[in-house]
């Protein structure tokens, strides 16, 4: 099952982050971190969204998304979280040269490893594209590192392709 995220998915949100972020700061530990637990549970609380009409809401907005698996509880709640996708619509800067307009970004994608048949990561971001174009959105992109050759593969099965690239040179 995939639904919004909610409140108290965030202690489960912030294990799957942890995932994440271990699987980052192993592959490049010279570009990243792992972050203290206040602002694991920030950024968890950041991307919460909240329930708002179609023509009432202000951008940019979070989302998460999760997969649950499991019985539904006495208290009405799905089982464990499985996995997540989350990110930020938002509008195009106001740049002379940009075309306005509504487009999404994919911050985040990860499922544990024994649910990663493909299966809940391509429904993950089928909801999360439905959601975008719901609001209007008319393009989405997502930033994969070079390191990251499974998420770069599996976004590109699914229709994505490379729009531009990041050249970087480190000083020191």
């Amino acid at each position: 099952m995939i639904r919004e995220a909610r409140r108290e998915d965030i202690p489960q949100l912030i294990e799957l982050w942890h995932k994440f972020d271990e699987f980052h700061v192993t592959s490049d530990p010279s570009v990243f971190r792992l972050p203290s637990d206040e602002q694991m549970k920030a950024r968890a609380e950041k991307y919460i969204s909240v329930p708002f009409l179609r023509d009432d809401f202000l951008l940019p907005r979070y989302f998460t998304f999760v997969s649950c698996t499991g019985e539904a509880h006495s208290d009405s709640r799905e089982g464990s979280v499985n996995g997540f996708i989350c990110g930020m619509i938002r509008r195009t800067p106001d740049a002379a040269l940009l075309i306005p307009c509504t487009v999404a970004e994919l911050h985040a994608i990860y499922v544990k490893k024994s649910f990663r048949s493909g299966v809940v990561s391509a429904q993950l971001l089928e909801k999360a594209l439905a959601f975008a174009q719901s609001l209007g959105v008319v393009r989405v992109s997502c930033y994969i590192w070079n390191f990251n050759t499974a998420a770069r593969r599996f976004i590109t099965s699914h229709g994505f392709s490379a729009s531009s690239t990041k050249y970087e040179k480190k000083l020191c």
